[in-house]
C-alpha cells in the first residue's frame, strides 16, 4: 500500500507586502503635507490680524524742482507708512480654497488606505498549493479575477527556484512550475517563502508518482 501524500500549502512571503507599504506611505505623507499646508493657509487667512507684507521704500518723483518724497510699496500696493491689508473677498477666496484643497487631501489618504487595504487582501488570496491532481495557484479576490490555474502532475515537467543573493538574504524567492508541452500553463509564482524547501517538496512528490503511478494518488505516470 501507498503511502499518504502529504501536500503543500504556502502563502506570500512578507516581501510582497513592502512595494504596496512603500507607495501608501509616500502618498499619504504627501496627502498630509498638503493637508496641513492647506489648514495653515486657511488659518492665516481668518486670522484678524495677518502679518503685514513686506515693505519696500522707494522714491517717488515729483513736480520739477520738488523734493521726492519715499513712500512704502506692500505687495503692489501703496500705502503711507501702513501696510495693505487683505480685503474680506481675498481673505474668503483663500479660505475657500483652502477648504477644497483639504477636502481633496483626504480623499487622498482615503485612496491611499483602500489601495493598501485591497493590495493586502489580494496578496494574501494568493496560494500556492498541491492536490491529488496537481500544483495550482489560486489568487484574486474580486469575481472577475479570482480564479486557480495550475499544471497537472501528468504533465509537471518539475519545478525549479531562482536563487540569488537577494532571494538569500529576504528568503523569499520566485518559483517557477513547467508545464511539460506549453510555457503558457507554467506558474510563476515570486515572493515563495522557503522556496527551495517549496521546490523540493514538488519534485518529491512528482517522483514519487513516476515510481509508483498507481499509488496513493491513483493517475497515470507520464509517457
Amino acid at each position: 500500500m501507498a503511502m499518504p501524500i502529504d501536500h503543500l500549502r504556502v502563502g506570500q512571503a512578507w516581501t510582497a507586502y513592502v512595494a504596496p507599504i512603500i507607495v501608501t506611505l509616500f502618498v499619504g505623507l504627501a496627502g498630509v503635507a498638503m493637508l496641513v499646508s492647506g489648514l495653515f493657509a486657511a488659518s492665516a487667512a481668518a486670522s484678524p490680524d495677518p502679518a503685514p507684507a513686506i515693505a519696500q521704500v522707494v522714491p517717488m518723483p515729483t513736480a520739477a524742482g520738488g523734493k521726492s518724497s519715499h513712500r512704502k510699496v506692500h505687495g503692489g500696493a501703496v500705502e503711507n507708512g501702513t501696510p495693505a491689508a487683505m480685503s474680506p473677498d481675498d481673505r474668503q477666496r483663500i479660505q475657500d480654497g483652502s477648504h477644497r484643497f483639504a477636502s481633496g487631501d483626504v480623499v487622498l489618504l482615503l485612496l491611499a488606505a483602500a489601495y493598501m487595504t485591497y493590495r493586502a487582501m489580494a496578496i494574501r488570496s494568493r496560494v500556492l498549493f498541491t492536490d491529488d491532481t496537481g500544483v495550482w495557484l489560486r489568487q484574486g479576490i474580486l469575481p472577475w479575477s479570482r480564479g486557480t490555474r495550475g499544471v497537472k502532475w501528468r504533465d509537471l515537467e518539475g519545478a525549479l527556484v531562482f536563487t540569488g543573493f537577494k532571494s538569500w538574504l529576504l528568503r523569499s524567492s520566485t518559483v517557477r512550475v513547467s508545464h511539460r508541452f506549453t510555457k503558457d500553463s507554467e506558474i510563476i509564482v515570486s515572493h515563495v517563502p522557503r522556496g527551495a524547501a517549496v521546490v523540493g517538496q514538488i519534485n518529491e512528490i512528482h517522483r514519487r508518482l513516476l515510481v509508483d503511478p498507481a499509488g496513493h494518488l491513483g493517475i497515470d505516470a507520464p509517457r
